[in-house]
């Protein structure tokens, strides 16, 4: 009995530090997931930043349609060019021609700005994302980690309760049968005590019946 008493005491020790695990871990878990809304919030960050990227292609792909139109446009002016020589052109048809190109290619150059710039914001949105979808991968291991370390504390806790509940029952059933035992040997003891008086007295009643036999018993 005092062993399972000493063993009850040793899992509820062992329980208590289980317990103590769980409370940690879940607290862990809360604070990774930012008591459930982090990675929801992230979620939705990675989301914009998909639709960012997505609006950020097709102004690429615009703004380089017309950069693509105005050098057309360049070249096709360039073909229509007067072919006489320079001092048979009128100067007024040269100069109009000159001005023409000279704003298509001011235009180009504006398109080529805008296409650098967009790049840019492309490549750092990509950047960002990339950096989110990392704290994403990282936080979803790490609960999901913790998360398996719960269930398998919580069954190991489950597990050292339900051992602690069969080891109580066990030394209450130790208990009441010792207790039992301990009133049957009460009694068996006050009944042995009983005869041994008894047993006394017959020996009295004897010895006076012997060397006494007309005096009255002694018990």
């Amino acid at each position: 009995m005092e062993a399972r008493e000493a063993k009850i005491l040793e899992l509820s020790r062992v329980n208590i530090s289980l317990q103590e695990a769980n409370a940690f871990l879940q607290s862990q878990l809360a604070q990774a997931t930012g008591s459930t809304g982090g990675l929801t919030d992230l979620d939705s960050l990675t989301d914009e930043f998909t639709k960012r990227l997505a609006l950020t292609e097709r102004r690429l792909q615009a703004v380089t349609k017309e950069r693509n139109q105005l050098r057309a446009q360049l070249a096709a002016e360039a073909h229509l060019s007067p072919a006489k020589p320079s001092s048979a052109v009128e100067p007024s048809s040269e100069n109009s021609f000159q001005t023409r190109c000279a704003r298509l290619e001011a235009l180009i150059e504006e398109k080529e700005t805008q296409i650098q710039e967009i790049l840019k914001e492309g490549e750092r949105m990509a950047q960002e994302q990339l950096k989110t979808n990392n704290i994403v991968k990282s936080l979803r291991a790490k609960e999901k980690t913790n998360e398996q370390k719960m269930q398998r504390t919580s069954s190991a806790l489950t597990k050292a309760q339900a051992e602690i509940e069969r080891l109580k029952i066990e030394l209450a059933t130790a208990q009441d049968a010792e207790s039992k035992s301990l009133g049957a040997l009460n009694q068996v003891n006050r009944q042995n005590q009983k005869l041994e008086k008894d047993l006394a007295c017959l020996n009295v009643s004897r010895q006076c019946t012997l060397y006494h036999p007309f005096l009255a018993v002694c018990c």
